[in-house]
């Protein structure tokens, strides 16, 4: 991982109220992007909608593809009540932009806590 895109990792990691989470990914559905391996698990599909105790869906956030994996962009009721990650990221430079927390409620995310890459 890039030294330029850590500055949200270290803010999240060292949050009292999030940094404990682990993230877990689909097997396909997203763009080539770095994240920590010990901190993220790849899954198949009912794994990545059930529920988890301390285990939160992680999704990538572009301003060219919106939210990915796009099967799940539409449909983020299948995660009511749960929380989900946002990894915000630029496609064509690969400038992450920060980790943004959303607890779901019926289908729409409301923010909870972001954590950027600014110093």
């Amino acid at each position: 991982m890039k030294n330029i895109n850590k500055n949200w990792l270290e803010k999240f990691l060292s949050d009292s109220e999030y940094g404990h989470l682990t993230f877990k990914k689909l097997d396909n559905g997203y763009p080539p992007f770095d994240f920590p391996d010990n901190i993220i698990k790849t899954v198949k599909e009912k794994q990545f909608q059930t529920e988890e105790e301390n285990v939160i869906p992680l999704f990538l956030g572009t301003s060219i593809a919106g939210l990915l994996p796009i099967k799940y962009s539409e449909n983020l009721k299948l995660f009511r009540g749960q929380l989900i990650a946002v990894l915000s990221k630029n496609l064509l430079s690969g400038y992450v932009y920060g980790l943004t927390i959303y607890k779901i409620k019926y289908n729409s995310k409301f923010e909870q806590k972001r954590f950027s890459n600014e110093i």
